[in-house]
């Protein structure tokens, strides 16, 4: 479950994810069960699988295709072999192995006392016939990688990691110029929008249920919930310099903007690392907000445009016996405001992008998106001037690579596609 609780602009899901503790711990074929807790005595590990120990991975050097191990920490590990399956948990935090990793060997040789071996991408499914792991409150975690400090063990509370406070009022959100070449030559739009009043509050909580069964994936599961609070306010200009005839209007009306602005990203920050039998599994996520718009404008300008909303997200895709279930339901309350000092045609559709990335062993798989969006076009007609603003939000998940044993492409999905029942409408001298 990914919790978010947002208090912002244009309306958004935001989230951010506290810092991780300074080291981990990891598990090698001895070490099988823990204090207080026993690992699933269900799950069945490949044959070929090889499990990193404390030294091994504490000194472990890892790079893309590419894993270096002092030879007086490799222990064991000096008995890999091609086709092996190699996986560690994370080591410090600000160490050579800060993500832990899952690779299957190509190659291993010694390098002036270093144990080189060459490896390349593996998957999850590679390394577990069967079993299970949960990221949310009940899995069994075999470090400390939390923002509470509890000690390592099963859990019967959710975490809730530390929020942010973003804070937006005065930021100048785009600015542009266009210069289209007219009859008595080249005139200038200059183009801003710059928020008047705005401020983003996040606080998160993650959850991915993953089971496997014959070496496939039976059951995956990504959700995001949580409350949206959000209140902004923005002005948008449209500035002449120049006679603008109807050519010239026409050609800047042609003009398409796409804007991404990245608006808050957090570090890729670690959850507790959670055992698949001896198979160690250190997730973490990484959080971006962002303001996504597409633009165009048809003269000067001027229009200040907000938005209020309170909503309830349930974001969920479940994967299970084969097939998808439906996307669960979210309850969005969102109204927008607009006033036009100087009308001007324009057509605009911002949404504020909060994108959740969870990976494993460094490798980003999944990634649970929500965009509540605003829209508003200004046009003249043979009456004059009207305009429209309406409001919704989008949810989506993405796939970038199997490393949770689902293809990035079977990831692709759309979890909600909302439109507010009433627009703002009305007319402007």
């Amino acid at each position: 479950m990914v919790r978010f609780t947002t208090l912002g602009s244009l309306v958004l899901l935001a989230s951010a994810f506290a810092a991780g503790c300074a080291h981990g711990s990891t598990l090698d074929d001895a070490e099988v069960t823990l204090e207080g807790s026993a690992l699933s005595q269900e799950a069945q590990i490949a044959s070929q699988v090889v499990v990193a120990d404390a030294a091994a991975a504490a000194a472990a050097v890892v790079a893309d295709g590419e894993v270096r191990i002092p030879m007086h920490a490799a222990g064991r590990v000096r008995t890999l072999v091609p086709g092996s399956v190699f996986v560690s948990a994370r080591g410090a935090t600000d160490g050579k192995n800060p993500d832990g990793f899952l690779r299957r060997v190509v190659a291993v040789r010694e390098d002036r006392g270093v144990l080189v071996v060459s490896t390349e991408k593996a998957t999850i499914t590679d390394a577990i016939v069967r079993g299970e792991l949960q990221t949310g409150p009940f899995g069994v975690r075999i470090d400390d990688h939390d923002s509470d400090g509890e000690a390592a063990g099963p859990r019967d509370t959710k975490s809730v990691l530390p929020p942010i406070d973003l804070r937006l009022d005065g930021q100048t959100l785009f600015e542009n110029t266009d210069v289209i070449e007219g009859a008595n030559g080249p005139v200038r739009f200059k183009q801003t929008i710059t928020i008047d009043q705005g401020r983003i509050t996040s606080q998160p909580d993650v959850d991915v249920d993953l089971r496997i069964q014959d070496g496939k994936v039976s059951r995956f599961m990504a959700k995001v919930e949580g409350t949206l609070d959000a209140k902004m306010l923005a002005t948008a200009r449209v500035e002449a310099d120049g006679p603008a005839s109807d050519a010239v209007l026409a050609e800047l009306r042609a003009k398409k903007h796409h804007l991404r602005k990245v608006l808050h990203t957090t570090r890729r920050t670690p959850l507790p690392t959670r055992s698949i039998g001896r198979v160690p599994v250190s997730p973490s996520v990484q959080v971006t907000v962002a303001l996504v718009c597409d633009l165009s404008f048809g003269g000067a300008h001027v229009a200040r445009a907000g938005v209020q909303a309170r909503s309830s997200v349930r974001l969920t895709a479940a994967f299970e016996n084969g097939a998808w279930k439906p996307p669960s339901a979210s309850a969005f309350d969102i109204q927008p405001t607009f006033q036009v000092a100087q009308p001007g045609e324009v057509e605009s559709k911002c949404a504020l992008e909060s994108s959740a990335e969870l990976s494993a062993y460094g490798v980003g798989g999944v990634t649970m998106t929500v965009a509540p969006w605003v829209s508003y076009d200004v046009t003249r007609g043979e009456n004059g001037w009207t305009y429209r603003a309406e409001a919704g939000a989008t949810g989506a998940m993405h796939g970038s690579a199997d490393i949770f044993g689902v293809k990035p492409e079977d990831l692709e999905r759309t979890l909600v596609d909302w439109t507010a029942g009433a627009s703002v409408t009305g007319t402007a001298p």
